[in-house]
């Protein structure tokens, strides 16, 4: 029984082209599943020279945009803009330089 939220095949592999094409101009590749609603395969494919973890990244994704309704780039941005999304380095912790001041005068930090 077709659900009007599910997306057909037809749509399926024209996104998947579009997705296929950009990566080619980009000289990259790509893996891609899609998904329906209830998180069954509709389509599936993959560029030359994707292996295991492409692949099975690719899914994942897949499935966690379609269980929180978010897609994955949103992860990635807030990543990027958000500090405390990131992993933190000694540096941003200003540790590196106390040490070092501490090294200098004889003592640790204040």
């Amino acid at each position: 029984m077709y659900d009007g939220n599910q997306i057909s095949l037809a749509a399926a592999k024209k996104v998947a082209k579009v997705c296929r094409d950009f990566a080619a101009a980009k000289g990259g590749g790509m893996s891609l599943f899609i998904l329906d609603t209830a998180g069954e395969f509709v389509h599936a494919e993959r560029m030359d020279g994707q292996v295991f973890n492409n692949i099975r990244t690719a899914l994942l994704k897949a499935q966690t945009s379609l269980k929180t309704r978010v897609p994955t780039s949103v992860y990635n941005a807030q990543g990027r803009n958000n500090p405390a999304g990131q992993t933190r380095t000694i540096d941003q912790f200003r540790l590196l330089h106390e040490f070092r001041r501490a090294a200098d005068c004889g003592g640790w930090p204040d």
